[in-house]
């Protein structure tokens, strides 16, 4: 075969035009099966064959070992970097369960001193412990990684001849690459497999025998071996893998033996005086190009060269029209089998061939006519690129992957039959096909990688199957006659709307289809966003030169650049703007905002309100005060002044009135208004001429009745008919011109008689609850009690609901009245407005009816609730749970489908049955604000009753004490009910996972064992979960944490300051004042664990986890009190046993000030204290308090304290 240098150009202009393509990242519907998974401080990821392989670790600890299993999936891998450039970890045991360390697994672990290997080890790829101390540790020569020869340390003397050790497995990565000095190596038939570039480049090496055992010689593994003469293979030998003798030039003959099945690409290529190759006609598999430059190749005859059963390729010049029927029996065509054949034009394959190789028919533009076999599984990389002479393509239903830029480039491709079975579309795979003209996408098909049908000029329609999950990006770009894109209903992650592909929810747009005729388009009402980057091309989502309108609903939050209004110019390459384009939208919202920054029209689908009118302008003490009638429709309204350079806005407002304060006596202003939103946008015209009014203030007498600065000012004034002298308000508002003054009531008399002005007491404003937006004085008429507790009732009308506090006027549910009062905002802006309890109450009549519209909320409608805080009815799911905090009971709602660490609800004003927690409940109620407490958000809810869900399953579990040192069983209860076909089912996870084991579980608890501890305290969580069987989808779950007492190892601290394990809070709780802080001691730049207990305003109090050792003992620590201060500290024992003595007094210590890290020095002599311990079981634990009582008071009297290094002995 005359080896020919093919012309890549063809090639490369195809890479050219696609990476011109902007590829952005897939759009995954739902998360990856494959997404990497926690277990305590690793990270892991489950394999096909079920087992597990460690990917990270992100813990502290400087002694490890890898889990052996992980919920029950056997640890067989360590991946690539998975603990590299960790530089805490001195020691790391691995499992016998491992059999692969990745690439550069330990690389940079630089303290690692300390190794135990599996004794299963099989793989050790490249690095995996190269900058370790353990490798800087090991002897030059060849160092082994339990029985995998790992790596050649230090520099080879000449004409070294190594016999590698009788029991190793394999011989690693690299191992011994780059070793020119090296002339003989002698492989034990223990030796499975020699990993890729192992030998690579050792130009010493002359010749190779094999001992029977080895089974692979991995890529590279043997490659530029210059000076290599002889290799003899073993009969064991299955697999030469790809590039493994390439380029040994003196390598003249070769048998492969009847036992391999593979040979990979070019993996003698190169051997340029390889003049024998002796193959059994049996060889399934030969790579591309595996024998090129070869005397053997160019010593075969002109046509097609068969090696075994694999059609390697054509040698010689192919005549023009030729036709090809490959010989019966192959299996293989190999990859560049027939690359750049323009003369073939038909081929015919026979039905045993089950793979053809990539590239193998790469520009063969002359191809008219090519059957695939139903056998093939894939179709490779280019295999059938720029053949531009096929129109017709079945691709068998054997076939379920395509791999990138398969059929790229088949610019007179028609028609195309995909597998029924086909899973993937790769890369670019159909991109190209310039006559293809619909497609429809098999129901199989879950993967479409970006650009997988680029520059389908002609494509008009696309049918999606009802499992396409995944799609890359820009798989239709340049596709500029599509008219239509139509989903399968069944397809729980797309849909399609007259033509359009949305996301399932319609809450985004896939696809706008280039060549859609339609010239105006409507946002469906449940979009939120116009975003680019999903399958259109160029960063344009509606890329349609015939659309001239959009309609953007009030729902859509975000537009990206060049979404809309905008179209690719293939012919120049560049974006054009439409023009005349036109987005119709509501005033205020990202629409306009976009159709203002591109200048593009824009129409406002917003009703103009009616103009607002001032009813009224009149003087009071305060100011001028404005009042207007109240316009429908508007959330509010903007007051305005004339000045000399026209309207100036000074008050936004919901109320119907408005006091100017900024006036001057004799000064005339004049006012206008407009009504706006709630974004407070304009949505109405305005009175251009105003209303004015002249300021003529009531005036203060002020007479002066002795020398000196301080003067008696006497206001006269008029009370109204009726009105009530028990409180009267005084407001200082100014005063300007006075040097060392000021305002002072020393004393306030209320005289009758004199012949002020008579005040003007504001009426409280009637109106309706939906238009109370911010405090003043309302009045409601004929609302009615939907809800009410012993504190507080819901009133509500048809335009809203809200809340009413107490004082005297219980109300009962189904009251009309009459209301009237100040209404206040508690802790704006997290609670609606409501009704203060001073509220005066009219009842009009008693016993109505109320239609309640409870409305369920999904986590999505809670988050969306605190951005519009107002009192409202609705229904919540979840789980009731009680807490105690502080001597006060609390019950928080647990929400279905929210995170219970960062969202919750909050029953308010009433207390649920003991039968209504910790079960599936439905909460009925109203939405009453929102509180925060740390990282948690909650939704305050008043209930209107309380049901259990009884056809929903639940779970509930009681966490176990902690466990003896000694090691024990606990059965551990649980609740569970409502389960129909599912069963309960357990799992333990979290660091120590390994020290607890699990029983059969059983009715209503699960026995749990804790193995002996011999070191720190154990901690674990242990799962319940519902499920239809174990390892299914849970239905309900519930966690609990598992606890072991440390191993006792206490011993007397003087003069030292840690703490045994278990002794100190590893997090600071505010609640108790107890606080896990730092300290440098006695000099010490170290930073030592400490106890802080107290704060200025309350008393702290800590308990210890479990002793943990039993009998009678001593316990010792430092302790002092805070700067400039004294303290008692408090010492209780709990769970058996007695302490003496019950408290000690400290005194103050200068170091403990300020914030830590303290710099503290102990005296060895008063802040060293001993106590007497008798009694103690393993489960004992000591409380610490600064109060006799031993809880967190608000109570300063024994101040706060320090405490470091408790010990027990």
């Amino acid at each position: 075969m005359e080896t020919k240098i093919k012309c890549l150009t063809s090639v490369f202009l195809t890479i050219t035009m696609l990476l011109s393509i902007i590829v952005v990242a897939p759009i995954t519907v739902n998360a990856s099966e494959d997404d990497e998974l926690t277990y305590g401080d690793f990270q892991y990821k489950i394999e096909d064959d079920n087992s597990c392989t460690i990917t990270d670790y992100d813990g502290m600890a400087s002694s490890l070992s890898i889990p052996s299993a992980i919920n029950g999936h056997t640890v067989k891998q360590i991946d690539t970097g998975a603990l590299s450039d960790n530089r805490i970890i001195t020691s790391v045991t691995i499992p016998n369960g491992v059999t692969t360390i990745g690439f550069s697994a330990f690389n940079g672990c630089i303290k690692l001193e300390k190794i135990k290997f599996s004794s299963n080890l099989d793989t050790v790829c490249e690095n995996a412990f190269n900058n370790t101390k353990w490798f800087n540790n090991q002897s030059n020569g060849l160092v082994y990684v339990g029985k995998v020869a790992y790596k050649y340390k230090g520099d080879m003397p000449r004409n070294t001849k190594i016999t590698v050790k009788s029991d190793t497995v394999s011989i690693s990565e690299s191992a011994f690459k780059d070793c020119a000095n090296l002339t003989a190596i002698l492989i034990p038939s223990s030796v499975k497999h020699i990993d890729k570039y192992a030998f690579y480049n050792c130009q010493g090496l002359t010749k190779l025998n094999f001992n029977d055992g080895i089974e692979r010689i991995e890529n590279d593994a043997f490659g530029s071996c210059e000076k290599l003469t002889s290799v003899n293979f073993s009969e064991t030998l299955k697999s030469i893998g790809a590039f493994a003798f390439v380029e040994c030039k003196k390598l003249s003959e070769i048998t492969i033996p009847q036992s391999v099945t593979s040979v990979g690409e070019y993996a003698f290529s190169g051997c340029e005086n390889l003049a024998s190759v002796t193959v059994s006609d049996d060889l399934p598999y030969v790579g591309g190009r595996a024998f090129e430059k070869t005397k053997w190749l160019n010593s075969q005859p002109d046509g097609v060269v068969y090696i075994g059963k694999s059609a390697y390729g054509y040698k010689g010049d192919m005549p023009k029209n030729t036709e090809l029927s490959l010989k019966s029996g192959i299996t293989n065509i190999s990859g560049y089998a027939f690359y750049e054949e323009k003369n073939l034009t038909s081929v015919k394959i026979p039905e045993t061939v089950n793979r053809i190789g990539n590239w193998a028919f790469l520009d063969c533009e002359g191809l008219t006519n090519v059957n695939i076999p139903d056998g093939v599984k894939r179709i490779e990389s280019w295999t059938f690129s720029n053949c531009s002479s096929l129109t017709n393509i079945t691709v068998p239903d054997s076939v379920t992957v395509l791999d990138g830029l398969a059929f790229s480039y088949c610019t007179n491709l028609k028609n195309i039959e995909l597998s029924k079975n086909l899973t993937e579309i790769g890369m670019g795979a159909l991109s190209h096909c310039t006559s293809l003209e619909t497609i429809d996408i098999p129901d199989s098909v879950i993967i479409m990688d970006n650009i997988a049908m680029a520059g389908c000029s002609e494509l008009k329609s696309v049918n999606i199957g009802s499992n396409l999950k995944t799609v890359g990006g820009q798989v239709f770009a340049g596709c500029t006659s599509l008219e239509k894109v139509n989903v399968n209903l069944n397809n729980k992650n797309y849909t399609s709307e007259n033509g359009i592909w949305y996301d399932k929810n319609k809450t985004k747009i896939i696809l706008y289809p280039y060549n859609k005729k339609d010239s105006a388009y409507t946002t469906p009402t449940s979009l939120k966003e116009l975003c680019n980057g999903y399958v259109g091309s160029y960063g344009i989502l509606l890329d349609n030169s015939n659309l001239k309108t959009v309609t953007i609903e009030k729902n859509v939050a975000k537009i990206d650049d060049y979404a809309i209004g905008f179209v690719f110019d293939f012919d120049n390459y560049k974006i054009n703007k439409v023009k005349d384009f036109t987005v119709k939208g509501y005033r205020g919202t990202v629409a306009e905002s976009y159709a203002k920054k591109n200048s593009f029209n824009f129409v406002a689908l917003d009703k103009t309100l009616q103009t607002p009118s001032i009813s009224k302008l009149e003087n009071t003490s305060g100011g001028i005060k404005i009042s207007w009638n109240k316009v429908s429709g508007a959330y509010g309204y903007r007051v305005y002044q004339k000045t000399s350079n026209g309207w100036k806005r000074i008050k936004d407002t919901t109320a119907t009135s408005y006091t100017d304060s900024v006036v001057s006596v004799n000064q005339t202003k004049t006012y206008t208004m407009r009504c706006i939103d709630k974004n407070g946008k304009t949505i109405s015209g305005y009175n251009s001429k105003g209303w004015s009014k002249k300021y003529t203030p009531v005036a203060l007498k002020v007479k002066k009745v002795a020398s000196g600065y301080w003067y008696l000012c006497t206001a006269e004034f008029k009370l109204p008919a009726g009105v009530s002298t028990d409180k009267i308000w005084v407001r200082f508002d100014g005063y300007a011109g006075l040097e060392n003054h000021g305002l002072r009531i020393d004393d306030f008399k209320l005289y009758e008689g004199g012949n002020g002005s008579e005040l003007v007491v504001p009426e409280p404003i009637t109106t309706t609850i939906g238009d109370i937006k911010e405090p003043g004085d309302y009045e409601l008429k004929g609302v009615t009690v939907v809800n009410r507790s012993e504190i507080a009732y819901v009133i509500a009308d048809n335009t809203g609901s809200m809340l009413v506090y107490h004082s005297g006027n219980e109300r009962s549910v189904g009251d009309k009245i009459n209301i009237s009062g100040a209404v206040t905002i508690y802790q704006a802006p997290n609670n609606p407005p409501q009704f203060a309890k001073e509220a005066v109450v009219e009842v009009v009549s008693t016993g109505n009816a109320w239609n309640y519209d409870f409305k369920e909320y999904s986590v999505d409608d809670v988050n969306a609730y605190f951005n519009n805080i107002v009192c409202t009815p609705i229904i919540l799911k979840g789980k009731v749970v009680k807490e105690e905090s502080n001597g006060k009971t609390f019950y928080n709602l647990e929400l279905d489908g929210a995170d219970a660490t960062v969202l919750q609800g909050s029953v308010q004003y009433y207390t649920p049955d003991a039968d209504k927690l910790d079960v599936p409940v439905a909460v009925k109620g109203y939405a009453v604000g929102k509180s925060q407490a740390g990282n948690i958000t909650r939704i305050k809810i008043f209930p209107y009753e309380i049901t259990v869900n009884s056809t929903d399953p639940y779970i509930t579990a009681t966490a176990p004490a902690t466990f003896k040192a000694e090691g024990e069983t606990i059965n551990v209860a649980f609740n569970a009910g409502n389960l129909g076909s599912n069963k309960v089912f357990a799992k333990i996870e979290g660091t120590d996972a390994g020290q607890f084991t699990l029983g059969a579980v059983g009715a209503n608890s699960v026995p749990v064992t804790a193995k002996a501890n011999d070191g720190a305290a154990k901690s674990a969580k242990l799962t319940l979960y519902v499920a239809a069987s174990e390892g299914a989808a849970a239905v309900k779950t519930t966690s609990v944490d598992l606890k072991q007492a440390a191993k006792p190892s206490g011993n007397d601290t003087k003069g030292t300051y840690t703490s045994m394990d278990g002794m100190l809070p590893t997090t600071t709780n505010s609640d108790n004042a107890s606080y896990a802080e730092k300290a440098k001691i006695n000099g010490s730049s170290d930073q030592i664990a400490i106890l802080k207990l107290g704060t200025g305003k309350k008393t702290g109090v800590f308990t210890t986890e479990a002793v943990g050792v039993s009998g009678n003992k001593k316990l010792s620590f430092y302790a002092a009190a805070w700067n400039k201060a004294s303290a008692t500290l408090y010492v209780r024992v709990n769970g058996g046993g007695t302490i003496a003595p019950a408290s000690i007094d400290l005194t103050a210590n200068s170091g403990v000030a300020g914030t830590a890290p303290y710099t503290i020095t102990f005296n060895d002599d008063t802040e060293y204290f001993t106590f007497d311990v008798t009694g103690l079981t393993a489960t004992s634990t000591l409380t610490f308090s600064t109060s006799a009582n031993f809880d967190a008071s608000s109570n300063t009297a024994t101040g706060r304290a320090l405490v470091a290094g408790i010990q027990i002995y």
